[in-house]
């Protein structure tokens, strides 16, 4: 089999490699704009907001939108109507908890890196945002690629206009592009629920089983999730904390630059989840020969993409921002292949879901973020700065490593491609 079921055609890989791609380059695209009316002082608020919000969507959400994916080839329509409302339903107990415990901590601590006004209402913001991705999950299982195409399109439009309204015509300065973000979510988190019920694919019933099986699967994600997050959005506090907002700015807007290797792998991702799903649960002797050949051609894809874009890095910059980011240059070579290794680990990822072995996620990401923490110390202190940058690609590396090694204790997959089916994978994409 190739690396792309037969019913998938590259128009449907353009779209998703478009649709994905488009949504998580906002940043990015809109750095032109931004940089001339923001100050890199502003951009630390804007990646302190975005660093404390994504820790928040993975304590809130993480490994829950696992459940639709592990469940929809195996489980029947009204089983799967019944576990959206559940995770709806679990998704709001966590919330509320969440909430609550940010109360707590308002009132005892001194938050500093956004106005506790904004920190306040973190855990409903990320409610939002869960909800959109549970409407996500389900066109991308579904291979419903228009539809998902439409909704984060349209989602992207409304977060830039609500950006350019707020930032260049009003002069909200930072406060506009945090907005805007609240306010896109919102939105299509609230349209997400009314898509569910108008498609009749969601049922409002508690049920203590389907409960149990989503926290039995969602739990030891959580902890990876976080774990990532941390490892991913931490520097950008440490910066803060150590050297203000203008140099997390700077290493926040190195941060949006970077993502460009995510525009690249997101889509090759969105598409491996439900094939690879899909062939595990019908496997033949071939199975695991394709599957390392998939692999091995996507981190030959990843790496080359992220040499080129270290050589040309400095030449982005200087092209999508002013004078006055350049120094972000520094932290873009260890960052770009920090997140392609990012991409690799989320392309094993769903053999230790299907096996269930989500155990080994939980400890091998908790023993990479207590890596990054401690490397973010040392390697603040000694190299400055650029040492988040660092500590952020070891991270990864280790991240990687461990589940490169510890997957073939539970998959018979080979450790090298075989040349035969190298060739019959690359046939297959090319067709």
């Amino acid at each position: 089999m190739s690396f792309v079921a037969k019913n998938i055609t590259l128009k449907n890989i353009g779209i998703y490699m478009f649709s994905t791609s488009i949504n998580q380059a906002i940043p990015f695209l809109m750095l032109p704009i931004l940089t001339i009316f923001l100050l890199p002082k502003d951009f630390g608020y804007i990646n302190n907001f975005s660093a404390i919000l994504v820790l928040s969507n993975a304590i809130i959400g993480g490994g829950m939108t696992a459940n639709i994916a592990k469940n929809y080839f195996t489980m029947d329509k009204i089983f799967m109507k019944k576990m959206m409302g559940n995770l709806y339903f679990f998704l709001s107990i966590v919330t509320i908890f969440a909430f609550l415990v940010v109360l707590i901590v308002n009132l005892f601590c001194n938050i500093t890196f956004i106005p506790p006004k904004l920190f306040i209402i973190i855990p409903f913001i990320s409610f939002f945002f869960i909800s959109f991705e549970f409407l996500k999950e389900t066109l991308k299982i579904r291979k419903q690629v228009g539809n998902y195409a439409l909704f984060t399109f349209s989602e992207m439009i409304l977060n830039i206009s609500f950006s350019l309204i707020l930032v260049v015509l009003l002069l909200w300065n930072w406060k506009g592009r945090v907005y805007s973000i609240i306010f896109s979510y919102l939105i299509f988190g609230i349209f997400s629920i009314i898509y569910f019920i108008k498609k009749d694919s969601i049922k409002f019933s508690i049920d203590i089983n389907i409960l149990k099986k989503i926290l039995n699967l969602s739990l030891p994600l959580l902890s990876s999730t976080i774990s990532i997050m941390v490892m991913r959005k931490s520097g950008v506090l440490f910066i803060d904390s150590f050297f203000g907002k203008t140099e997390a700015g700077l290493y926040g807007i190195a941060l949006n630059i970077s993502t460009i290797i995510l525009f690249i792998s997101m889509p090759f991702i969105n598409i491996w989840m439900p094939y690879i799903y899909k062939k595990l649960a019908n496997k033949n002797q071939n199975t695991f020969l394709a599957l390392r050949s998939n692999l091995f051609l996507f981190t030959c894809l990843i790496f080359f993409a992220s040499i080129v874009f270290s050589l040309i890095s400095g030449s982005i910059i200087r092209i999508m921002t002013t004078e006055a980011f350049m120094p972000a240059k520094v932290f873009i070579p260890w960052l770009a292949f920090g997140f392609a290794l990012w991409a690799l680990y989320s392309m094993y990822m769903p053999f230790f879901i299907h096996y269930g072995k989500q155990k080994f996620l939980s400890i091998i990401t908790i023993v990479s973020a207590l890596s990054n923490i401690l490397a973010n110390f040392f390697l603040i202190s000694v190299i400055g700065a650029k040492g988040i940058a660092i500590s952020f690609f070891l991270s990864n590396f280790l991240t990687y490593a461990l589940v490169f090694i510890s997957v073939r204790s539970f998959v018979k997959l080979p450790v090298f491609p075989d040349m035969k089916m190298m060739r019959l994978t690359i046939k297959g994409f090319v067709k």
